[in-house]
């Protein structure tokens, strides 16, 4: 069968009205991505897409609006009358100054040449200072700067030392640890620096296939570090003088530390963030406990997580499983109420519920996943949505791209395949070099446990994915065809070679050596690329936005000419590797609703 691009001229002509009435604006409008509290805790600071809002706490109104010149990534109150925001340009990254008042004045602060990457990431303000590093001048090598209120241009607070990725700043905003990282051997070391004067030394490391370690505070005490091996999670401090591991201040198997919150009293934190198969918050102390316990009560099914705490209140951001999240401000009583939804004109689906579910694959490795679905609709045809990264993971969260498909009638599966994060070192590594194997397996693996469970008719499933899930489509559609009907896919990588070589040319030597260690030489990505392999056996949609940083989308193109008896190529102009506009997700959405329902019907 040869696609032709009628329909592709079609979907591409169509208004964006047009789009907002054939797709719920909760799927393809932005969502709120970003809240922060005053200091006073009177105000919000709110960012969704390219829009900053100011809302009152008290009376939940509106107190200004404005546009900002790109995508918002990051934004900070700088003062009680002030923004410091990160935005994204299709050409750059920017530092804007937002002035909030009656009439709001935007001043840039630092720019940066786009890429395929963030390059400029916010440290804090402290008194009127900013901190922030940017990889502008060496890429890949990020330099931690410090701009005063006034100047010209940032000063620069620490050069980079050679393989530093990541900087970390104390609560007066000096250079504290710097996480660098280096080969070794057949994997990669992570290392911890601490600077003694203008020398940084290695104080502490880790190996990749080992374990995984995230510092979350740096304080008079030493380092606050969550680690995460073969025995589960600790949290532990540190203090990097002489080089010392405290005993574990907490530690529990089978989850991973996400943050801390309430550490300056007592070594062991009041509040500890930890995620499994969903997110929970352990209290340790009775404040917090008495808080969660009222929250519940007030949002039973929420998963709360803590974002911000100033004058007496307390602002939570509530997940769910089968609707958009949405964010609550407590008082100091424990009343809390919402005050924000996080996408706009959601309405509820009676009946579709989303549930966490877990198996054993073929070799026994336990793995996680999540079912979306209309509960009353047995053996329904389904959709397989594979996670990018593949160093990612899906969340119990709800899923906006996994609720719609439901509503049209689809059970939806997601998994945690090996070589996702999360679930530690072993799970990771167990994803080694399975690109093409063990890694396509779990996807068979989990449709085959949901057909078994009477969730989907076993021969009416369809895989999609993006990013490394789009690749994994494209790699089930060939060597997996009789589990899959059908294959979605959004800016793939279909050359494996040409891909880690344009990594490596762009200076990400970090990315370079990493591929290397999971997927392996010139010859396993040769033999792991769906261009080089055999014809997808199953039509196939691939999605690919014209501007794609991190996938070039010549990437699809070769792929759609070699293959073009079974594929169907959509371009998605000035779209990048995360579709941002209403316009092109809407576009992509119409394409995939009318191919699923071709290929998927009885």
């Amino acid at each position: 069968m040869r696609f032709r691009l009628a329909l592709l001229s079609l979907l591409l002509s169509a208004t964006v009205p047009a789009l907002a009435a054939a797709l719920p604006g909760w799927l393809v409008e932005p969502p709120v991505s970003i809240v922060r509290v005053s200091a006073a805790g009177d105000r919000l600071l709110i960012a969704r897409g390219s829009e900053l809002r100011v809302l009152d706490v008290a009376s939940a109104r509106e107190l200004s609006s404005l546009d900002l010149p790109g995508h918002v990534r990051d934004v900070r109150w700088a003062g009680s009358t002030a923004a410091l925001a990160r935005v994204v340009t299709s050409d750059e990254e920017q530092l804007v100054r937002v002035d909030l008042g009656p009439e709001p004045v935007i001043a840039e602060l630092y720019a940066a040449e786009r890429a395929g990457r963030d390059r400029i990431r916010i440290h804090g303000i402290y008194g009127q200072r900013l901190v922030f590093s940017s990889d502008a001048g060496r890429a890949f090598r990020p330099d931690l700067l410090t701009l005063e209120p006034g100047a010209a241009r940032p000063e620069r607070l620490a050069t980079n030392p050679g393989r530093v990725f990541r900087w970390m700043v104390d609560d007066r905003g000096e250079p504290r640890v710097a996480r660098a990282w280096r080969p070794a051997g057949d994997t990669l070391r992570y290392d911890w620096q601490q600077r003694t004067g203008n020398t940084w030394y290695t104080a502490r490391s880790f190996r990749l296939d080992r374990a995984s370690e995230a510092i979350l505070r740096v304080d008079a005490r030493g380092w606050l570090i969550a680690r995460r091996d073969e025995h589960g999670s600790a949290l532990f401090w540190y203090d990097p003088s002489d080089r010392a591991a405290r005993p574990p201040v907490w530690a529990a198997e089978a989850v991973s530390i996400r943050s801390v919150a309430d550490t300056l009293e007592a070594p062991l934190p009041g509040l500890i963030a930890v995620e499994a198969d969903a997110p929970a918050l352990i209290a340790t102390g009775t404040d917090w406990r008495a808080r969660l316990d009222a929250l519940a009560a007030q949002f039973p099914g929420a998963g709360p997580r803590l974002t911000g705490q100033a004058g007496g209140r307390v602002l939570w951001r509530l997940a769910f499983a089968n609707r958009p999240g949405e964010w609550a401000v407590q008082d100091a009583s424990g009343n809390a109420r919402s005050i924000l939804a996080a996408r706009n004109g959601f309405e509820p689906q009676d009946g579709i519920a989303r549930e966490a579910f877990d198996f054993a694959a073929r070799d026994g490795l336990r793995l996680n996943g999540y079912v979306t679905r209309k509960a009353d609709s047995p053996a329904s045809p389904g959709v397989l949505l594979v996670h990018g990264g593949p160093w990612a993971r899906d969340r119990w969260d709800f899923n906006p791209e996994a609720h719609y498909l439901a509503t049209l009638g689809y059970t939806v599966l997601q998994v945690n395949f090996r070589g996702s994060t999360g679930y530690g070192p072993a799970h990771l590594m167990a994803g080694r070099q399975a690109w093409d194997s063990g890694m396509l397996d779990d996807l068979v693996d989990t449709v085959a446990h949901a057909a078994d469970r009477d969730w989907v008719a076993a021969d009416r499933v369809c895989i999609m994915g993006s990013s490394f899930g789009g690749y994994a489509a494209l790699m089930a559609a060939a060597s997996r065809a009789e589990t899959f009907r059908c294959a979605v896919s959004r800016a793939p990588v279909t050359d494996l070679v040409e891909h880690v070589r344009d990594i490596r040319a762009d200076g990400n030597q970090r990315g370079y050596y990493e591929w290397r260690t999971m997927v392996g030489g010139n010859a396993e990505l040769y033999a792991a690329s769906p261009i080089n392999g055999a014809a997808p056996r199953r039509p196939v949609l691939i999605g690919h936005g014209a501007s794609d940083r991190v996938v070039d989308i010549d990437q699809s193109r070769r792929y759609a000419r070699r293959f073009d008896q079974e594929t169907q190529l959509l371009e998605l102009a000035g779209a990048g590797h995360v579709l941002r506009s209403p316009e092109a997700r809407g576009r992509w959405y119409l394409a995939v609703r009318d191919f699923l329902a071709g290929q998927l019907a009885p």
